[in-house]
């Protein structure tokens, strides 16, 4: 048996041979032995951008692929030529032909940094990209001021020993 760590959707990816998948950190969930599984270097502004460092897991070969979300998923099937902005933190694969950079969300540094929306990913068709419907930091996020701390309470009365 297999389950995700949180709770969303599982799709799965029939692999065969002809095309390579590119996988976001957290996202793989199981494959076939005949599946290869292995590490795709990205470029230096890739990696310091993305979220996900210098290496993403990268899966071919035939066989079955199973990826997983946090929430839903949403399949894109980008027509050549066709683009899409998509937000790092919501990304779950993608097929490895596609031509992608990382960009700053928002027209300048200042309003990137103003608005916290930081980078996202543009993607160049053709090609297949899987996003899913809600992101793991926002909910890590949103859960702070409910964390209990040292002095013994969270932000709303959440936590701590009296």
């Amino acid at each position: 048996m297999l389950a995700p760590a949180v709770p969303g959707e599982i799709v799965m990816l029939h692999l065969q041979g002809n095309m390579e998948w590119c996988i976001q950190k957290g996202s793989f969930l199981g494959a076939d032995t005949s599946v290869d599984i292995g590490v795709k270097m990205q470029s230096f502004a890739q990696g310091c951008c993305s979220g996900e460092g210098f290496f993403i897991l990268r899966a071919g070969g035939q066989g079955r692929l199973l990826v997983n979300s946090y929430g839903s998923i949403i399949r894109y099937d980008l027509a050549p030529g066709e683009v899409r902005l998509i937000d790092n933190g919501y990304l779950v694969c993608w097929t490895d032909n596609m031509d992608y950079k990382i960009s700053k969300a928002a027209k300048s540094w200042w309003a990137t940094i103003m608005s916290s929306e930081g980078f996202v990913t543009k993607f160049t068709g053709p090609g297949t990209i899987f996003v899913q419907t809600r992101c793991l930091k926002a909910l890590a996020q949103a859960l702070i001021p409910y964390l209990p701390t040292q002095g013994g309470g969270g932000g709303d009365g959440g936590g701590g020993s009296q």
